[in-house]
């Protein structure tokens, strides 16, 4: 494996880049495949269920989209709460999520953006909405073959708002 080095040279005046080839060197790859990505969304979201159990129905969104078929097929059987494609949410009277057909109070929770730290650690900004929007960030943690969330911070509790 090859890797490059670059060094600098600056002057008042002028800077100076040079890259350099060193052979045998070893390059650090960042996970980003799509099923990590999602599978780190998964934790997020189970997480997230677990911390707000009391809305009946949770809408997802990944990344600014509706997931897919397949990523929603890991929630089947999930009845508290009971996941639901976004598409299938709509707002009473009163700006409160609720499912289309059931009526039933929900939230809308999505993973707005994943940052990989290394192979093993992913920092997450994910939002909640349930007639209040609540914005955290949380550091998901590879242990064995699945994700757990270490750390969550509230952003919507932060000190400087």
């Amino acid at each position: 494996m090859t890797a490059l080095i670059t060094f600098g040279i600056s002057s008042s005046i002028t800077s100076y880049w040079f890259l350099r080839t060193v052979p045998g060197a070893k390059t650090i790859s960042i996970t980003s495949s799509i099923t990590e990505k999602e599978n780190v969304a998964e934790a997020v979201f189970r997480y997230q269920f677990e911390w707000n159990k009391q809305e009946k129905v949770a809408f997802l969104t990944l990344e600014g989209k509706e997931p897919d078929e397949n990523f929603m097929n890991r929630f089947v059987g999930q009845t508290e709460p009971r996941v639901q494609r976004h598409s299938r949410k709509k707002f009473d009277r009163y700006d409160r999520i609720i499912d289309a057909d059931t009526r039933e109070q929900g939230e809308l929770i999505s993973v707005v953006s994943i940052r990989w730290i290394c192979d093993t650690i992913a920092e997450v900004r994910s939002n909640v909405y349930d007639g209040d929007v609540g914005e955290y960030i949380l550091r998901v943690h590879r242990e064995g073959d699945h994700w757990i969330v270490k750390s969550f911070l509230d952003l919507s509790e932060a000190p400087w708002q």
